[in-house]
């Protein structure tokens, strides 16, 4: 195991700080991490450093590249066994405004680079995606975002922090970045990707519900359509009222104390599930039950519901949520292989896999072209063959208890190209741990 952190690395006064990944970045069998002043380049597998330098503005790794930018823009990569430089490109226009570089990251197989101009105390952006393979431009935009930090969603997807408003009245806009366009989206509904990825569903409340502490009944009524990820074909499937009986009206996520009272979040109370060819998935959150249903996009009008009936209170989620117990304060009642299969349009294997345990149990699963890779609360990783019925291997990773809780698994994408299977733990805002594990199996 090899444990990296960025304490100390960020100012606690930097009201713009960087992703923590700009300081600790792992794929396919190479690891880099800042260290003070110097940039480590680990191999995980030799388990042996194979070079250090003074740490550049920013770095990431691609495969066995490391990829790093300086103060001017000027982004070059390197091969990790030797230092080669294999290619190198000014990213930023120093023509015009002075740019300073913000977020170097690979985002699915784009690298993603990002300069920063202050413009009447607002901040501009210039945002590029390129080829890490040779550097080459693929895509170029201005823009303008609040702040640095993100979230990546499908491998493909950068979520940028919206503002919240405390207490909660109305729901944040979203910003999107596309890293495989380019293009920025205030929309969340980009993210509701089908299967094949051609296609994605859009949810829309004709009555937009707030975010309030009380229930709204305008949080159930929805519009569903069916969208080409090129924009040349809709399909409407409806507008549909999910509201549940009145006793069942609550959709709690218990929100931090505001004011010295708590809230709950209502707000839309429908959200995208799945979708293919021949069906759309919803979740619908209330308190007596978790409802899945699905439209058959042949027969729109004919939807079915699947109720899994709650044995907890409202009350008793709420409490073993702020426990840490649950990781959620909705309902979560366990699917079988078969509803996972027939309803979740998962894979058999996978769905198998997921359904032996609770959900609270399982942390993190995931499925490559040979394997089903699970990580467990127990902090066991298990490895089953694709057909979900066999155990290949199992491991007992070496995590504090405290990583278990506001955790977010770093290892999917790159346990398809390698061994290395990496766990994020933040701290605070500005203070996150990494670990990374060669995965035994």
């Amino acid at each position: 195991m090899l444990r990296t952190s960025i304490a100390g690395l960020i100012s606690k006064d930097d009201l713009d700080p960087p992703n923590p990944d700009q300081l600790s970045s792992s794929s396919a069998n190479l690891i880099a991490y800042a260290q003070g002043s110097s940039l480590i380049v680990f191999d995980p597998i030799a388990r042996r450093t194979l070079w250090k330098q003074p740490r550049p503005a920013l770095f990431t790794v691609w495969n066995d590249l490391l990829i790093v930018s300086d103060v001017n823009g000027l982004v070059t990569a390197y091969r990790s066994r030797d230092r080669g430089r294999v290619w190198s490109v000014q990213g930023l226009d120093q023509s015009g405004s002075r740019y300073t570089p913000r977020i170097l990251q690979m985002v699915g197989d784009t690298l993603v680079f990002t300069g920063r101009a202050t413009v009447d105390d607002l901040f501009t952006y210039t945002t590029s995606g390129n080829d890490p393979k040779n550097g080459a431009n693929i895509w170029r935009n201005d823009t303008w975002l609040a702040r640095r930090q993100f979230t990546v969603s499908q491998n493909r997807f950068l979520i940028f922090s919206p503002d919240f408003q405390s207490p909660p009245m109305v729901e944040p806009a979203a910003n999107i970045l596309d890293s495989k366009t380019g293009r920025f989206s205030t929309s969340a509904n980009v993210l509701n990707r089908s299967w094949d990825a051609n296609e994605h569903v859009v949810l829309d409340f004709p009555k937009r519900p707030g975010l309030t502490d009380h229930p709204v009944r305008d949080s159930f009524t929805v519009r569903v359509s069916v969208h080409s990820t090129s924009g040349n074909s809709v399909q409407t499937l409806g507008t549909y009222d999910f509201t549940p009986p009145t006793n069942c009206l609550e959709r709690l996520l218990i929100l931090p104390a505001v004011g010295g009272r708590n809230y709950t979040q209502i707000g839309p109370a429908v959200l995208f599930l799945s979708a293919n060819k021949d069906h759309v998935w919803l979740e619908v959150y209330n308190d007596c039950n978790r409802r899945i249903v699905r439209i058959p996009r042949s027969n729109p009008t004919q939807p079915v519901a699947l109720e899994f009936p709650e044995t907890l209170t409202a009350q008793q989620r709420a409490k073993l949520y702020k426990e840490g117990k649950i990781t959620s304060p909705s309902p979560v009642n366990r699917f079988t292989a078969q509803q996972r299969t027939d309803w979740l349009g998962e894979s058999g294997g996978l769905a198998r896999v997921r359904a032996a345990s609770d959900s609270g149990d399982l942390l993190w699963s995931a499925q490559t072209s040979s394997r089903i890779y699970a990580f467990y609360r127990n902090k066991e990783l298990r490895a089953f063959d694709t057909s979900g019925a066999t155990l290949l291997g199992r491991s007992l990773i070496a995590l504090p208890d405290a990583a278990l809780r506001g955790v977010q698994a770093l290892g999917e994408f790159n346990l398809m190209r390698g061994r290395v299977f990496s766990w994020q733990y933040n701290v605070t805002a500005i203070a996150s741990d990494f670990y990374y594990f060669v995965v035994p199996f």
